[in-house]
């Protein structure tokens, strides 16, 4: 059975491993979309980035409560840099959509490496905006049991050509 909502959280060892591999530097302001129990936002802000969360679920700590699946709920959004997230698998192909319209920058999100799948929901977007690097993750555990081992990546879209130049390499895999 999956858990509601499909929350399946981050852990903060997977974002610090992330962040300390990045080949550019972030700037301005960070939209986490799907904050979750935050994971990704406070190591953002513990390394000195604005960051403005949301979620869906009421319940977790957020700056707004938006359902970000919806287009025109990114209206009261304010203007962002980049968009960092590890969204519901279920409506991913909608969040990154319209997360890679809003974001001035980029887009990154941690999703199943199974996203670049050109499925009917995503093959359109895939198509036109296909990742600018992809980050392989060790075999992550959301539920915090063992049980439950996904490879994940962390998917980047980069709109700002000088961040594109600095990639070095388009798909990377992080070591345990």
């Amino acid at each position: 059975m999956r858990r509601k909502l499909d929350q399946y959280y981050t852990p903060s060892l997977a974002v610090r491993q992330f962040l300390d591999s990045l080949d550019f530097g972030l700037s301005g302001v960070i939209l986490e979309p799907c904050n979750g129990e935050g994971a990704i936002s406070k190591e953002l802000v513990n390394r000195g980035y604005k960051v403005i969360t949301n979620d869906l679920d009421s319940d977790n700590k957020a700056d707004t409560h938006f359902d970000l699946a919806v287009p025109l709920n990114w209206m009261l959004i304010e203007d962002v840099d980049f968009i960092i997230t590890n969204p519901p698998f279920n409506l991913a192909s909608e969040i990154i959509s319209l997360a890679h319209q809003k974001a001035k920058r980029g887009v990154i999100a941690l999703l199943r490496l199974s996203f670049i799948e050109p499925c009917l929901n995503r093959s359109e977007f895939l198509t036109i905006n296909p990742p600018n690097q992809m980050i392989v993750t060790p075999r992550i555990s959301f539920t915090g049991k063992g049980t439950d081992n996904i490879t994940t990546a962390w998917f980047i879209w980069l709109k700002d050509e000088d961040l594109r130049a600095s990639i070095k390499q388009p798909i990377r895999v992080l070591s345990k």
